[in-house]
């Protein structure tokens, strides 16, 4: 498989994560799990306050809902990608950095963030096994 063909993967891939994750921040979905099928567990959460080792499904599940409950409190409708950067590592592997910019229902920018993913291959498809986000 080409990188190209990867890279096309993975963006198909990102746009299916922010589509579910933004459902459930607008309560379109309750559905949590569906967050599953876009991390891999383990899967290490990194930022500004440190980094975590999420090794069980139902602490992932809830630090996902949790943000999402977080993110509706204040209107939160969509991220909109401003940039996406590929680098393919093997045919399995790739780090993935994505900058967002979070927007209300009205289009107002909530902020910006940037985040890098470490992403691999399984049978299942694509998984986050990394992700570390900088809010700028």
């Amino acid at each position: 498989m080409s990188d190209q063909t990867i890279v096309e993967e993975l963006q198909g891939f990102f746009a299916a994560y922010n589509n579910t994750f933004a459902a459930l921040s607008r309560g379109e979905r309750t559905d949590g799990r569906a967050m599953l099928d876009f991390y891999a567990v383990p899967v290490t959460m990194a930022g500004d306050a440190g980094a975590t080792l999420v090794d069980d499904e139902s602490t992932l599940v809830g630090s996902v809902m949790a943000t999402a409950a977080d993110l509706a409190t204040v209107d939160y409708d969509r991220s909109e990608q401003e940039s996406f950067t590929a680098r393919v590592v093997n045919q399995r592997t790739a780090v993935v950095d994505i900058g967002f910019v979070r927007r209300t229902g009205s289009g107002a920018a909530l902020g910006r963030l940037h985040t890098t993913f470490v992403v691999v291959r399984g049978d299942a498809g694509w998984r986050i096994v990394v992700l570390a986000t900088t809010p700028l």
